[in-house]
């Protein structure tokens, strides 16, 4: 199969539905290199290559930032899958994440996909994040590692003046991450909005220099969290980071609502397996931790 290869402006989606963009290979991207911007339906970006782009290596906006996706219901873009591509040198000095999915995706998958070799991650760097009202998707099965920032971000958001919906409704599962800066995967909303209905599970996460998964109170995040399951992922020889601590799973989100972490594996991490901050609560079931 002949890769065609796109340099510079990489492919960029705007109002468009039922498209495939399969077998590109985009590098030394000026911007992004894969860009989908709403409204859209049936979409899928498969297959592709992108390297060395300056902001993401993928990117799926309902409406661009700033914008007010409530136009939409927060469903501008629908039916998105992000599948079998790989990722490398995204980030290089630009804006959000490696994969990014914001502002009113609803029923997404972002699976099979490499993401590894971090570039310079000054204004971002984030392996896959879902964020600003995004919901009903499924990441699982990625290969992220390597990278200079941390693996998988779901974040609430809510920053805007128009009121966001909570970033909900999402499975993470049978992802392996390996040697990532800060977390494996972090759950957090940096505004108001909230999360809600977010499973974790079988994944394994290893070398995060921080904390393989952390539930987190941002500081200057006021949404909630409910509905959190934490199951059946492996935590090994995380928490690497000098003079910042860090080990398996942690929770650190007062006021959190049902919160269950049950029959993990969490070992060999740097400060501790299991840690619940003072003021946080969760449900602990049939996880075997082991310090060596």
């Amino acid at each position: 199969e002949r890769k065609v290869v796109i340099s510079s402006d990489g492919i960029n989606i705007k109002g468009q539905s039922y498209v495939h963009v399969h077998g590109f290979k985009i590098e030394n991207g000026r911007d992004i290199g894969i860009y989908l911007e709403g409204p859209s339906r049936g979409v899928t970006i498969s297959g592709n290559h992108t390297y060395n782009t300056v902001s993401s290596g993928i990117s799926a906006w309902g409406v661009p930032w700033g914008k007010d996706p409530s136009i939409y219901n927060f469903e501008a873009i629908k039916d998105l899958t992000i599948k079998n591509n790989k990722i490398e040198l995204a980030n290089n000095g630009g804006w959000n994440e490696q994969i990014t999915l914001a502002s009113g995706v609803s029923g997404f998958e972002v699976s099979y996909n490499e993401i590894t070799t971090g570039g310079n991650p000054v204004n971002g760097g984030e392996g896959i994040d879902i964020k600003e009202g995004c919901s009903n998707g499924t990441i699982h099965h990625n290969n992220i590692h390597d990278i200079n920032r941390l693996g998988i971000y779901i974040d609430g958001g809510g920053l805007q003046s128009y009121t966001t919906p909570a970033t909900q409704n999402i499975g993470i599962y049978s992802n392996t991450i390996r040697n990532v800066v800060g977390e494996g995967i972090s759950l957090l909303t940096e505004g108001r909005a909230d999360i809600k209905n977010i499973k974790v599970y079988d994944n394994l996460i290893e070398g995060a220099t921080r904390n393989g998964i952390v539930l987190y109170k941002h500081p200057v995040g006021t949404g909630s969290a409910q509905d959190i399951s934490i199951i059946n992922n492996k935590a090994y020889k995380n928490g690497s980071a000098p003079n910042h601590g860090g080990g398996g799973i942690r929770v650190d989100f007062p006021g959190a609502k049902n919160v269950s972490i049950r029959n993990n594996t969490v070992y060999q991490n740097e400060d501790f397996q299991i840690s619940i901050a003072p003021g946080s609560e969760a449900q602990l079931d049939s996880n075997l931790t082991q310090n060596h």
